[in-house]
């Protein structure tokens, strides 16, 4: 059997006595010593090596961030030359193109309602000097402004005066074509190739709309980068 018989108060008070005393002989100093010891922190050395290792990451780190404004600058710049230049480009085809325009409703306003043989013969003579002309400066034109590199803003814009270019060119082409079949006297052949050429002119409007879009697209992109 087990003893379970508990101690007494005065086994207990001489108990805690002696806990006490053990306790009270303990210094402080030597709860110091349980303390971890922190290391100390010191500031790295740079050794020549270090030194000029970091220097050339510096100048490298520099020149790439040169580099790259540099790069966006020149892009930027170049994207606005090419703009300038189909600008000027377009200009100068719409004059030429409205000097044309202007002598074919000249011509176009002077026929009578019944013009001789002689007046139509000459008639039909200024009108394919008028329709020749035309076929030239269109396609002059047309290969001037293939060649012009645009930014992707303006690809719309380009595209789009280039296929009306292309309608104006075939409604000359067949307007000349229409003046060689009546010196021919197949005169059911020229009024077949006069409203073929009234349908491209027809497609050269619906183009021209279509490019005025794109200039507006083409604002709305550019202010949206």
């Amino acid at each position: 059997m087990v003893n379970l018989k508990m101690p007494g108060p005065e086994e207990i008070a001489l108990k805690v006595g002696e806990l006490k005393a053990k306790l009270s002989g303990l210094q402080v100093s030597g709860l110091k010593t349980l303390r971890p010891k922190m290391p100390e922190l010191k500031k790295p050395t740079l050794t020549p090596k270090m030194r000029k290792a970091l220097t050339i990451c510096g100048i490298a780190v520099a020149v790439l961030i040169v580099a790259v404004v540099g790069w966006t600058l020149f892009h930027a710049v170049e994207q606005q030359h090419e703009v300038r230049v189909l600008g000027d480009a377009i200009a100068s085809s719409e004059a030429d193109l409205a000097g044309l325009d202007g002598e074919a409703s000249a011509l176009i306003g002077s026929v009578g309602k019944a013009p001789s043989i002689k007046e139509s013969d000459a008639y039909m003579a200024k009108f394919e000097d008028l329709a020749n002309r035309g076929v030239a400066t269109t396609a002059r034109h047309l290969q001037a402004i293939e060649g012009i590199a645009v930014p992707e803003t303006h690809e719309g814009v380009r595209e789009a005066y280039l296929q009306a270019l292309d309608h104006l060119n075939r409604a000359y082409t067949l307007w000349s074509a229409s003046a060689t079949a009546y010196d021919l006297r197949r005169y059911a052949e020229a009024e077949k190739q006069i409203g073929e050429a009234d349908r491209e002119w027809q497609a050269y409007e619906t183009a021209i709309n279509t490019y005025s879009r794109e200039i507006i697209l083409s604002q709305e992109k550019r202010e949206g980068s």
